[in-house]
This record gives C-alpha cells, structure tokens and sequence, in this order.
C-alpha cells in the first residue's frame, strides 16, 4: 500500500487537548482545597512555604540528573514577575479558602477568567472570538447564580482575597505563556518553588508553627498536589489558547460544591445548583468547540 493510499490521520486540537489537562487540573485543585480547609490551623503563609518546598523537593532529581542544566532559565524579569504574583495568588487563595465556604471561595476565584481573555490579547496577541467572550460571560453568569449578589451581601476581607488572587494568578497565565517561548514547563515550575519560597518566607516566620506528624504529612501532600494542579494547568495552558480554553476551569465550582457536602455537610442550595449546571454546560461548550485538524500521514502525533 502506498503512502498516497494511506488516510490521513487526525488528531486533537492543541484547544481540546489543553481542555483535557486543565479538566485533570481542576480535579487536583479540588483536593487541594480540601486539604487547604482542613489545614486551616496554619497561616496562609506558612501553607504555602511547606507546598512551595514539596515542589522544590520533588524537582531534586530533575536537578541532578541534568547536572544542573535546567536551572538555566531565559528571562528572568518575566519569571520574577510571574513568581511575585503566584506567590501572592495563591497565599490570599489560601486565606480566602480558610474563611469562605469551598463553593463561594471558589466562586469568587473565577473573576480570574474575566481578566485572562483581555490580557491574552493584549499581551499575548491571541484573537479572542465571539464565542469565546460567549462561554466566559455564561460562565460568568452562573457563578453569579451562585453567589446571589445583593445589596445586602456583605463584602468581607476574604471576598476581597479571593478577588485579588483571581487577578494575580490571571498575571501568572500571562507570564506561562511568554516564559514558555523560550524555556521548559520543568525550568519554569523549578523556579517558581525556589522564588515562591524566598518570597513567602519571611511572613510565614511570623506565624511559624512546627506541625505534628500528622499535619506533617498532610503538608507534605498538599505541596505534591500543589505541583501536580500547577503543572497540568500550565501544559493545559501552553496546549491551547488562554482565553479559548479558561472556561473549563469552571468545573471546578460543581467540584468544590461536591466535596464541601461531602467533608464538611454544607448543602448547597438551589440557586447554587442552577449556577454550577450553568458552569458545566458552558465548560462542556468549551470542550467540545475546536475541531480535530488533520495532519500529514508522515508527521508524528504530539502526545
């Protein structure tokens, strides 16, 4: 048989594969709550020195099978600026998680696809379609059916935490993006353990506390989970465009909905319900809008 004779082979889209990982992210970023509630004995602060720590632990072997060669990184003012805003994302995250209900914290967290979409095309170049902006604002709308705002909705510090990591991690999108033009996904997650550690240390110092054997552990596991929600996020990212393929991320609400009846016993309820079916058809729309691209028979499947 010849080559001609032989049908062109397909695959997925970078947009559906990069919707695939971010799916398996959104998993990870779920436990990770879980974990982050339960701990909620501890600072945010020094959370994030033990998960910062078990990344960089993790990434010790990478160190020395390459002798070295992955820590050598292009662009540091791009990857200082992208740590500084991870870093502090991810600590008010984690004080909002301490004093919001899972659903509501993670409600509040999706602000951050709002401002993904316009920093993509700003900075990135990427064209954001109609549909695109579509799934985002009927994403956007049922995470409102579920926060039921009111005037009389009061607005505490950890609404305003939750917010602002929203707008900090939407940076670290940004900053993957540009970064990974020029270095690897392992180069960049290796750095930003190591700065997210000089960063976050000295006011983690402050509430310092050594945990018993148990919490130890748990620490140690929320770090690894940490890493792995990172690391799939950013390849989920660096698959496909910011702005087409962030609405999957909305599946993480009906998650945390989930696991907060289930651990803690909170119920949600029918406006929260109707916003989390809302998210899940939007991110299913998402999923599913790019089309598989076909590609010659002789070139290899990305995997």
């Amino acid at each position: 048989m010849t080559s001609e004779a032989v049908a062109p082979r397909t695959r997925l889209s970078g947009n559906t594969r990069g919707a695939f990982w971010l799916l398996i992210s959104s998993l990870l970023f779920t436990a990770m709550t879980l974990l982050v509630k339960l701990l909620g004995s501890y600072s945010p602060a020094m959370q994030a020195v033990w998960t910062q720590s078990a990344g960089l632990l993790l990434f010790l072997p990478v160190i020395l099978s390459s002798r070295g060669a992955v820590l050598v990184l292009h662009g540091w003012p791009a990857q200082i600026g992208r740590s500084i805003s991870a870093v502090l994302g991810v600590t008010l995250s984690y004080y909002a998680l301490h004093h919001l209900p899972l659903g509501e914290a993670n409600a509040l967290s999706f602000t951050r696809a709002l401002w993904v979409g316009p920093l993509a095309a700003l900075v990135l170049r990427e064209q954001v379609t109609r549909a695109s902006w579509a799934a985002l604002a009927f994403g956007f709308v049922g995470v409102l059916l579920v926060l039921q705002p009111s005037p009389h909705m009061t607005i505490g510090w950890a609404h305003l935490a939750a917010l602002a990591s929203a707008l900090l991690l939407a940076l670290t999108v940004t900053g993957i993006k540009v970064l990974l033009r020029r270095n690897s996904l392992t180069t960049i997650m290796l750095w930003s353990s190591i700065l997210g550690i000089l960063f976050v240390l000295p006011p983690a110092i402050l509430t310092w506390r050594w945990p018993s054997a148990h919490d130890g552990w748990l620490l140690l596991l929320l770090g690894m989970v940490s890493v792995a929600m990172s690391t799939t996020y950013m390849h989920a990212m660096s698959l496909g465009d910011a702005a087409k393929i962030i609405a999957v991320d909305y599946v993480r609400l009906p998650l945390a909905i989930g696991a907060g009846l289930l651990v803690f016993g909170t119920v949600p309820s029918g406006w929260m319900i109707a916003g989390s079916l809302l998210i899940i058809v939007t991110t299913v729309w998402a999923a599913v809008s790019g089309r598989p691209a076909r590609i010659d028979p002789r070139e290899e499947p990305l995997t």
